[in-house]
């Protein structure tokens, strides 16, 4: 699906595809995840 800024504790968002992934914000650097 399209991108979607997942809100982590980093100033970089997290960005991924399809449906909001909870542990995505979660990695110490925000990375693309394909999801979706």
């Amino acid at each position: 699906g399209p991108p979607v800024p997942i809100p982590g504790p980093h100033p970089p968002p997290t960005f991924i595809g399809g449906p909001p992934v909870p542990f995505a914000g979660a990695f110490p650097p925000a990375v693309p995840v394909p999801v979706g």
